[in-house]
């Protein structure tokens, strides 16, 4: 079977599948021989594919932490922008038709902006 073409699933395909085969070998006092063997070669190619799949989460995450990859973005100053202005294609100019009013610019909430020693960090789940 090590030569076969690897089966296409997902990760949550495989993780359920992998409970089965767990649940089945645990809730019975005997499997016969041909599929214990069967379910044995099915758990361990799938605990084989998710855990190289979570390593490899895993190293993107590290990779991400120490700054590889970012998207990038430039801090601009000026109006407001709302929701229509994301709208408008990098290659066109806002009409008068698509340029928010002042009633249509968002309201920004100052306390968003507190630096985060002065904020209450219990149940931040935020890991960075």
């Amino acid at each position: 079977m090590e030569g076969s073409t690897p089966t296409d699933i997902t990760f949550s395909d495989a993780y359920d599948e992998l409970k089965s085969i767990t649940e089945e070998l645990n809730g019975s006092d005997t499997v016969p021989p041909e599929r214990l063997l069967e379910l044995l070669r099915r758990g361990k190619g799938l605990e084989q594919v998710l855990r190289q799949h979570l390593d490899d989460v895993e190293q993107q995450v590290r990779s991400i932490e120490a700054g590889d990859g970012l998207v990038r973005y430039r801090i601009v100053t000026g109006a407001t922008r709302t929701n229509d202005d994301l709208l408008v294609s990098n290659d066109e100019e806002p009409s008068s038709a698509t340029a928010p009013s002042l009633a249509q610019t968002i309201p920004v909430d100052a306390s968003d902006f507190v630096p985060s020693s002065a904020r209450d960090l219990k149940g931040d789940d935020i890991p960075f």
